[in-house]
This record gives structure tokens, C-alpha cells and sequence, in this order.
């Protein structure tokens, strides 16, 4: 997974917005109006990016009833995401 995540500001806060021109308000400083559950999520999700089973190693994608599944392997190690629908999914990473 070489790359950078990129997040549109206010993204990460789940920031209303629409299509132009509304695609993206000003951004609201007032931090009692943040999604922080949200956000602890975006943050989990872009701490994943470190670990060296989701930079190398082999790729492998499948569907597994009804879900997608993609497996990465790397030095013995493996990390699996299953996308069950838009807003369910699981990761498992083998650490050992």
C-alpha cells in the first residue's frame, strides 16, 4: 500500500458538505461540534499504514460469501480485510 493517505479537511470530522458548491463548508474550530468517535476511527484506520504487513508482500483479493475479502502476506505475517457492506468490515492483522 505505497502512498499517502489523502484526506480532504474536515473529512476526518465528518465535516456536512454536498456536492459544489457546497462540497465543503468552513471548518468548524469549535471542537465540541466533532465527531471524536469518528475521528479516533480515522486515526486507527491511517495507524495501519505503518505496520510493514500493509506495505509489502503479496496481495491476494477474493470474494468470500457475499464480502470482499483481500489478504496481504508478508514475512510470514498476515493482514485480512473483510468488506462485508459500505459500513461493515473487519481487519485482522497476525502480529507474531
Amino acid at each position: 500500500m505505497p502512498g499517502t493517505p489523502c484526506i480532504y479537511y474536515g473529512t476526518e470530522l465528518a465535516m456536512e458538505g454536498s456536492y459544489d458548491p457546497d462540497c465543503r463548508r468552513c471548518f468548524d474550530r469549535d471542537e465540541s461540534n466533532w465527531d471524536k468517535q469518528f475521528l479516533n476511527k480515522v486515526k486507527e484506520l491511517i495507524a495501519l499504514k505503518k505496520n510493514p504487513i500493509l506495505q509489502m508482500g503479496d496481495v491476494s483479493i477474493t470474494a468470500d460469501d457475499g464480502a470482499i475479502k483481500i489478504v496481504r502476506n508478508y514475512n510470514g505475517k498476515v493482514a485480512t480485510l473483510t468488506i462485508s457492506s459500505p459500513t461493515v468490515y473487519t481487519i485482522t492483522l497476525d502480529n507474531k
